[in-house]
């Protein structure tokens, strides 16, 4: 997985641990946080490549447990019918980042590139 995440352009991830191999290995990274504290447990040196509404969980809000559900499960400036109509609500810190940031992010560590 090392090889192949300092081999990419950018890696598009969410908070897990390739996120942190990329960063590592030097390759810039567009990573979405939900509850988890960016400035905590952010990519080493690529803090500001970090997309998050972190300030919008109440104490106590973890992966495991959300205290904040959106009211629908799409997110801000979605795709109607992107999502099946039973998908469970998302926690509001992922539901307000929206997909134009997140494409704007790429393309800015692409140009950057």
């Amino acid at each position: 997985l090392g090889a192949l995440l300092e081999r990419c352009a950018v890696h598009v991830c969410g908070d897990t641990g390739s996120t942190h191999i990329a960063a590592a290995m030097g390759s810039p990274v567009a990573a979405i946080y939900g509850p988890t504290d960016p400035e905590h447990a952010g990519p080493w040196g690529q803090i500001d490549n970090v997309l998050s509404r972190h300030a919008l969980c109440p104490e106590g809000c973890s992966a495991s447990h959300c205290a904040r559900l959106s009211e629908n499960s799409m997110p801000s400036g979605g795709v109607a019918g992107a999502l099946p109509d039973d998908a469970a609500p998302l926690p509001l810190c992922l539901a307000e980042i929206r997909p134009d940031e997140v494409a704007s992010l790429v393309r800015s560590l692409l140009d950057a590139r």
